[in-house]
């Protein structure tokens, strides 16, 4: 065989090797990446929503992980840690430092790295090669990773915007009455009322981010939907929202709510 055959053989062999890394071209998992995901399973078994992370691939690199977050004074909210990301063909790095993760609050320096076992426009499932954590391996953390991809218009809020009053839990008239006011701003307000048409507010610090069929609100000293005596990130799954016909249904926690719409503000 002559020495131009074996280059040709050599070619042929390379270029089968990077369309077989992935079948849309060893482009797409790069490209097909950025944008935002909802984490929801591991090892292809469901997690609890309590669980669920929101995954933020940017143009620069940057990865936005958001997920429950452990606090030095007990509270355990919704945030995010930034770390960067790097992708070659089938391959998925990660590094970065993060805090408050799987109730670690001090500072840690993680190095991730994963393989695509899916990749498809909406669905990708990732497997595990290597997780640090300060440079040691952790052994038991999951093998398969799941993510699903939310649509770009995830965050957009006129469903739940104004004042919602809670009529029912698990189908029973609740004691006391309660409203949600929810802003544009990302600020959600709920009030207690103490007398007849008499509210007031049990926070006024709390706030809701918004993924589409579900929301995370970080609720401060709430014994009603919280937790008493610090802040607590409570997610709630939305099964319908429409002001129009003033009608909101929310799971969480084992319960569902059911709330009608009152006014734009309070």
């Amino acid at each position: 065989m002559g020495r131009g055959s074996r280059i040709l053989i050599l070619l042929g062999l390379s270029a089968a090797i990077a369309v077989s890394c992935n079948e849309h071209g060893p482009s797409y998992n790069r490209e097909n990446m950025k944008g935002t995901w909802v984490v929801d399973k591991y090892d292809d078994e469901e997690l609890p929503m309590e669980e669920w992370e929101v995954h933020t691939y940017d143009n620069s690199n940057g990865l936005e992980m958001w997920s429950l977050l452990s606090r030095e004074n007990g509270d355990e909210v919704w945030g995010s840690n930034k770390v960067y990301y790097e992708i070659y063909c089938c391959d998925v790095k990660i590094n970065g430092t993060v805090s408050g993760v799987d109730g670690i609050v001090s500072q840690v320096y993680t190095e991730q790295e994963y393989d695509f076992a899916t990749s498809q426009d909406s669905l990708v499932v990732l497997r595990t090669k290597k997780y640090l954590i300060n440079e040691i391996e952790v052994e038991d953390v999951f093998k398969l990773r799941s993510q699903r991809r939310l649509p770009s218009t995830y965050s957009k809020t006129d469903s739940i915007l104004g004042v919602w009053q809670l009529n029912f839990r698990d189908l029973e008239e609740m004691d006391e009455n309660y409203r949600f006011s929810f802003n544009s701003s990302g600020t959600v307000i709920i009030y207690e009322e103490v007398a007849e048409n008499e509210w007031i507010p049990m926070s006024t610090t709390d706030k809701y981010y918004l993924y589409g069929g579900f929301m995370v609100m970080n609720l401060a000293d709430n014994a009603v939907f919280g937790e008493a005596g610090r802040t607590q990130g409570v997610h709630f799954r939305i099964d319908y929202a429409c002001p129009k016909i003033s009608k909101m249904i929310l799971y969480s926690r084992g319960h569902e709510y059911i709330l009608s719409y009152v006014a734009s503000s309070m």
